[in-house]
């Protein structure tokens, strides 16, 4: 423990090997917890060197952001920790909730340059999200949510972004807290914008199917089925990581079973 963040070192991990732990957060009672926050979970794999091939006309930088609640302000920091200068400048945005605070900047940073980013705090969630350069070799922008600095709270915001910082070596999962619900349920980030939830058709979505017993027997085999969008392409999924061992099928018309 260092302050406020808990770190799990899990040791060197062969290729195709996995394992899993487990920890449990409880939430505070009382006004202190806030149905509906968002709390995030990061994980971190190294060495954080690139293995596959990238284009020549990539210029090497590599743009992270961060953000900080201090006082009644939002501290945005934007950071090439590449080894390469950015050749040509690129779009910083602000949000406060779905909204540009003002019209996109221009930067350029050389490798190891950090440019900050003070907003007024009002309560709304803040977000910072900056281009990555041209051939950067994963897609996606920096992206980073601050929420509850400084005034209500406002709920549901956080994941209307990927909040994965366009990093292959670092992921990054965020979930609101519930209060009584369905055990079996799914869910889709990022959730996108607006009530029809838009999101560019480079977005990746992570999703996740949610399934509890509560009855009082084993279930020894669970048999989960899904329709999935054909607004999706079906092609692309790629399985990731389960509580529990499983096999899967595509059967016909796109339904994952």
């Amino acid at each position: 423990m260092n302050g406020n963040i808990y770190t799990f070192p899990v040791g060197n991990i062969d290729e195709q090997q996995s394992g899993t732990f487990s920890f449990q957060a409880f939430l505070a009672c009382g006004d202190s917890t806030v149905l509906g926050q968002t709390h995030c979970v990061e994980a971190s794999i190294f060495p954080d060197s690139l293995c596959v091939a990238t284009d020549a006309r990539w210029d090497k930088s590599n743009i992270v952001v961060s953000g900080k609640c201090v006082g009644d302000s939002v501290e945005l920091s934007i950071k090439n920790t590449g080894v390469g200068n950015m050749l040509n400048p690129k779009k910083f945005y602000v949000l406060e909730g779905d909204f540009l605070r003002a019209a996109p900047q221009n930067f350029q940073l050389n490798s190891n340059e950090e440019i900050f980013i003070k907003v007024p705090a009002t309560g709304n969630t803040i977000t910072l999200t900056a281009q990555q350069s041209d051939f950067f070799p994963y897609p996606g922008n920096a992206t980073v949510s601050i929420e509850a600095c400084n005034g209500d709270l406002q709920l549901g915001v956080v994941n209307h972004f990927l909040q994965d910082n366009s990093s292959p070596f670092i992921s990054t999962f965020c979930s609101q807290n519930i209060g009584s619900y369905d055990p079996n349920f799914k869910a889709a980030t990022p959730i996108g914008i607006d009530s029809l939830h838009y999101v560019t058709n480079k977005t990746p979505i992570k999703y996740i199917v949610h399934f509890q017993n509560v009855g009082t027997d084993t279930a020894f085999t669970v048999s989960v089925v899904d329709s999935i969008s054909a607004l999706l392409d079906i092609t692309t999924l790629k399985m990731g990581a389960s509580s529990h061992i499983y096999t899967y099928q595509i059967e016909n018309n796109g339904v994952l079973k």
